[in-house]
């Protein structure tokens, strides 16, 4: 995990040596704030029991280790594998009215696909927001492809801008072929509202079971070059940023196939690969592949 980059032992061409040279790592065991009357007696036993042993070396020693419920999400030669040279799209840099910037990436073939599902996952400063749309493969049977992104990237100065978010949009449903579009209520709630004031079928996209089966529908996806882009790096760079966290680590268990996206590193983005998968969810269950 992140943790581990910034503060585990030096590695050579170690990014982060002077930071670490000026660092002290202290180890503080839960056998010890037991020990020490500050949790209850038998708490450290007891959350041993409900632990993989490379977990409880990790959660309750504080030793540095990889823990096997989390581990990449799809290798990068994957994402590269998926690179279709024949999708090609034009590519658009701008600000919102607020300074807030964003990149869009629109597909040659998108008037060309006979029906598009999009994602939207948002925030307000801390990740980016991302729209992603994703439709059958205009040439390659059995196969979908990546039609259009934008990416709003706030910071502390420019937060999200919600009307122009709005706007585009709405811009988008009323211009291609969208058949739905699905989104996360997290902070997207009042944009929602008016979004349907103003005509757009949208639905809110579960976080909880559907969101654990589109990232795991993602990753068989993305293994077996079913869904293609056409190398949009901020796109596929949000997609090498993530790891994959499993349900359950038993891997006679086989909740372990299905996993949830999460961040690599607490300061990597990854809201694009996650609202693509909510969006290839959403067009295969109305269309299939």
């Amino acid at each position: 995990g992140w943790t581990y980059d910034y503060f585990g032992p030096p590695s050579p061409n170690d990014q982060f040596s002077a930071f670490k040279a000026d660092s002290l790592i202290i180890k503080l065991r839960t056998i010890d704030n037991e020990k020490a009357g500050n949790i209850a007696d038998g708490y450290t036993a007891r959350r041993a029991q409900t632990l993989t042993s490379a977990e409880a070396r990790v959660f309750l020693e504080g030793e540095w280790e990889k823990v096997n419920s989390v581990d990449s999400f799809v290798a990068a030669e994957v994402v590269d594998a998926c690179y279709d040279p024949t999708l090609t799209g034009d590519i658009t840099n701008g600000h919102c009215e607020n300074g807030c910037p964003w990149v869009r990436w629109v597909a040659h073939s998108i008037h060309d696909v006979a029906a598009i599902a999009i994602g939207l996952d948002g925030s307000v400063k801390d990740d980016t927001t991302a729209i992603v749309g994703v439709a059958s493969h205009p040439t390659k049977d059995s196969r979908l492809a990546v039609v259009f992104v934008q990416i709003l990237m706030p910071d502390d100065a420019h937060h999200v801008d919600q009307d122009y978010l709005e706007d585009a949009f709405v811009g988008i449903w009323r211009d291609y072929n969208v058949f739905k579009s699905v989104y996360d209520k997290s902070e997207l709630t009042g944009f929602a509202q008016r979004s349907r004031k103003r005509g757009v079928r949208l639905e809110e996209f579960s976080q909880h079971g559907p969101r654990v089966e589109s990232d795991t529908g993602l990753r068989s996806l993305l293994d077996s070059r079913t869904l293609l882009h056409g190398g949009f790096a901020p796109l596929t760079q949000q997609i090498k940023n993530a790891n994959a966290k499993r349900a359950n680590s038993d891997d006679k268990d086989d909740r372990n196939k299905h996993v949830r996206i999460v961040k690599r590193r607490h300061d990597l983005k990854i809201d694009a690969a996650v609202t693509l998968g909510m969006a290839a969810q959403t067009y295969i269950e109305r269309f299939g592949i």
